[in-house]
């Protein structure tokens, strides 16, 4: 990842700055190649800038063999556990990013930030190889304990479950749905992944607790979306089956 810098002849209007932001993107990459500093003449409402932009590469053709970084300066096959285990605490991750842009109930966009920030640390600690010696922030197991008294807190406000429910309702709650089937997903990787690899015990935990925080996350938002939540008949899906 890199920085970018503009420099004009003289200072543009806001819209002008976003114009060359949004619409520039391909020429300054393509221009990259030919010179690290590139200037272009930017015409916008009739007014003409010379904008200088250096643009250091997101690529670096590094994993072009297979391999990727971990942290400490090793590397590792791309299909290893624990780049497979990386990779899926990235997808839920995303999966939470997808329901924090759908419309949600006041206090759960918050919630679900602070478990983006806590899958972040989560990453690097499973990309961490053990006795790499590196400030890597940790899970405790007072985040763990955080997480049930806000479970707890969000389940006296709904109506006691007392029967299966399918995944679905409004959008935003059925994608926390999927995000929950992840985090069991991303769970059964850690584990396995304890077998060959060094990982923290309080992180199985709090990624445990992360799959009852979705679900429980998932009917408080149908409820307040009005969602009404779906039940198999169990006796009558026994006797067609």
């Amino acid at each position: 990842m890199g920085f970018v810098h503009f420099w004009a002849v003289r200072e543009p209007p806001l819209h002008a700055l976003l114009f060359i932001h949004a619409r520039l993107q391909r020429v300054a990459i393509k221009l990259y190649e030919v010179s690290r500093l590139t200037y272009v003449m930017v015409y916008v409402c009739n007014e003409c800038f010379v904008v200088e932009r250096e643009l250091t590469r997101i690529y670096t053709r590094t994993g072009d063999d297979g391999t990727t970084s971990l942290v400490g300066g090793g590397r590792s096959s791309k299909d290893s556990p624990v780049i497979e285990t990386g990779g899926d605490i990235d997808e839920l991750s995303a999966l939470i990013g997808v329901a924090r842009s759908l419309p949600l109930p006041d206090g759960v966009d918050a919630i679900l930030q602070t478990i983006q920030e806590r899958l972040l640390v989560i990453g690097i600690a499973v990309a961490t190889p053990e006795g790499v010696n590196a400030r890597v922030p940790e899970i405790r197991e007072e985040d763990t304990l955080k997480l049930e008294n806000e479970i707890d807190a969000l389940q006296i406000q709904l109506p006691p479950l007392d029967r299966f429910i399918f995944p679905g309702g409004s959008p935003a709650g059925a994608q926390l749905h999927l995000a929950r089937a992840v985090a069991r997903r991303v769970e059964r990787r850690c584990v396995a992944l304890g077998r060959v690899w060094a990982v923290a015990p309080e992180l199985i935990s709090w990624i445990n607790r992360l799959s009852d925080m979705l679900f429980v996350l998932a009917r408080f938002v149908n409820t307040r979306h009005y969602a009404p939540e779906k039940s198999p008949d169990v006796i009558t899906s026994f006797r067609e089956a």
